[in-house]
């Protein structure tokens, strides 16, 4: 017997299997490409050449392959259901919630204990602070699997029994990426659009995530608080800036399609008597609304 199997080698799922080698720990191994097991066996870790005798190998198996299709291919055969019966599943295959809830109901009848978790990091930050692990599901896997958790992830935060947690935090955590992704971007093509050097950009990265950041918690805040009204710089001020930003690429064949959309969302605000409001109040937008 070992300690942990992790099934799915990938970049991330080879990453967790060596951070547990590394730890001291026992592991089983799978990948469907059985090549891609020989870097880690050579580290320590022992081949399980199927699925189900992988599961058999630990008490606690680990999943991390490209989707949950994947996963419910796997584990969804007779040999590995009944290999899982009376085991530890911990799901770290990113999903959305609603596939994370079926996946726990799937287990829940067959007897599997079941946590669900996103891995919000790069596979060269497993085993560092750098690392935020996300989970949800049974309580008492996470109690009885945190040792292993942690040396994944010091940051490893339990959210609860319900296991789609972790996803719907996730994909917020997303949306802020996302978002920046997308300003940086477009930040750069307004330097090219006027002939300035990107790298003069770059200067004050640093200076624009420091200011908004603290502004990202203020604008939580204020959410969570319903508190959209009161504000120093209203909606309405802030669209303003949109609207320059699209005159500036006006005429230079530089795309002006993220502004644009940008500027909708405050324009269809104003349009709902929000634009005296703080931008915060712009997640009037996105709830459902009243019939």
């Amino acid at each position: 017997m070992t300690d942990v199997t992790v099934l799915g080698l990938g970049d991330m799922g080879a990453a967790l299997a060596r951070c547990l080698v590394e730890s001291g720990r026992a592991v089983t191994v799978w990948n469907r490409t059985a090549a891609r097991a020989e870097p880690l066996v050579a580290e320590g870790a022992v081949h399980a050449l199927d699925v189900s005798d992988a599961i058999a190998a630990s008490p606690v198996t680990i999943v991390c392959v490209s989707d949950y299709d994947a996963t419910r291919a796997q584990l969804e055969t007779s040999a590995a259901e009944e290999a899982l019966a009376g085991r530890t599943l911990i799901q770290l295959t990113s999903g959305s919630p609603v596939q994370a809830r079926a996946l726990h109901q799937w287990a829940r009848a067959r007897n599997v204990a079941y946590l669900d978790g996103c891995i919000i990091a790069f596979p060269s930050q497993i085993g560092s602070e750098a690392a935020l692990l996300l989970l949800g599901g049974d309580r008492e896997v996470y109690e009885s699997s945190e040792s292993i958790l942690r040396t994944l992830s010091p940051r490893a935060d339990y959210l609860g029994d319900d296991a789609g947690r972790a996803s719907a935090l996730d994909g917020a955590i997303l949306s802020i990426g996302f978002g920046t992704i997308l300003g940086i971007v477009n930040g750069a093509a307004l330097c090219e659009a006027a002939d300035l050097p990107v790298e003069n950009l770059s200067r004050y990265t640093d200076h624009a995530l420091g200011t908004f950041a603290p502004f990202a918690k203020f604008l939580l805040a204020k959410i969570v608080n319903g508190d959209l009204e009161q504000t120093e710089a209203a909606l309405q001020t802030w669209a303003a800036g949109l609207d320059h930003i699209i005159e500036s690429l006006g005429g230079t064949g530089y795309s002006d399609e993220f502004p644009r959309f940008t500027r909708d969302l405050f324009r269809r605000a104003e349009q709902r008597g929000l634009g005296g409001h703080d931008v915060a109040a712009l997640i009037e937008l996105l709830r459902p609304q009243q019939s």
